[in-house]
């Protein structure tokens, strides 16, 4: 069955698609686990959890740990330099200033996007802000981020259920691999290419990717979200036959089809049968 525990940022087929794919590689997942003990028996490991309010046990070779992490901000004098933390980071406002006004703070100590792709952005920001006085604002970055599974999910900005939360009203448009020859040729049809726009319009509010190679590919969603470039544009964006990027292209296709209103329908029907 198929648990929206999983992957719990992304909507439930995005995550369904990627659980499948893990429970047919042979991965069993014990989602809600509570880890009870754990114990070496020579040279294997021994796990006992609790699932389902059920005890129950696993032996693996291997055990991998996921711990998290804190921000590295002991020691460093910060209260002495009137700058403000707490257990998340340095407190910094838009424009990545701490509260102390001349001292700028960039990366996993002050964002809750904790990339290296986002550190590297917000550093550029700093250094603008801080060299080239730069007006740069952490909230104006589009920021994607990559689940490197088999396949990737790769997103950016919001979500269809996260938009409708945030009381937006959206459109969403999909596109399967399985309808890009790419995707058939390579055998890895299980995925797909979903745009969120504001209803009515092609201003696109986020874009999910299930793919073997979503991370290459969302690349092109985020400079159309940076430059204002509307999901039908994406039609006009000719890319190489046969390739799994496509399916943005498709994406676009997807969305101008629907412009094709019965009114506009009939109106061409009639100026195609003047011009017979």
């Amino acid at each position: 069955m198929i648990s929206q525990d999983f992957l719990p940022k992304e909507e439930p087929d995005t995550a369904a698609v990627v659980q499948a794919s893990f429970q047919h590689d042979g991965v069993r997942l014990e989602l809600g686990a509570t880890i009870l003990h754990v114990e070496r028996r020579g040279s294997a490991i021994l796990v006992t959890y609790e699932a389902g309010g059920e005890r129950r046990e696993a032996i693996a070779d291997q055990l991998l740990l996921g711990a998290g992490r804190a921000p590295n901000i002991e020691g460093l004098g910060l209260e002495q330099a009137g700058v403000a933390f707490n257990k998340q980071g340095v407190t910094v406002d838009d424009r990545l200033r701490t509260t102390n006004p001349h001292i700028y703070a960039a990366g996993d100590v002050c964002s809750r996007y904790q990339f290296t792709h986002a550190a590297d952005a917000l550093a550029r920001i700093v250094v603008q802000n801080t060299l080239f006085f730069g007006r740069k604002k952490m909230s104006a970055l589009h920021i994607p981020w990559c689940t490197y599974t088999a396949p990737e999910v790769a997103h950016v900005g919001l979500n269809a259920r996260d938009a409708v939360a945030a009381g937006i009203n959206v459109s969403a448009f999909t596109v399967e691999l399985k309808d890009v020859d790419r995707a058939v040729l390579d055998g890895e049809t299980d995925g797909f290419a979903r745009a969120v726009v504001r209803q009515g319009t092609d201003k696109l509010v986020g874009l999910t990717i299930v793919a073997a190679h979503a991370g290459e590919m969302i690349g092109e969603a985020v400079q159309a979200m940076n430059h204002g470039i509307g999901l039908g544009s994406f039609a006009n964006t000719i890319h190489p036959y046969p390739t799994q990027a496509e399916v943005l292209r498709k994406l676009g296709d997807t969305y101008n089809r629907t412009r094709l209103t019965p009114t506009v329908k009939r109106v061409f029907e009639r100026l195609l049968a003047w011009r017979r």
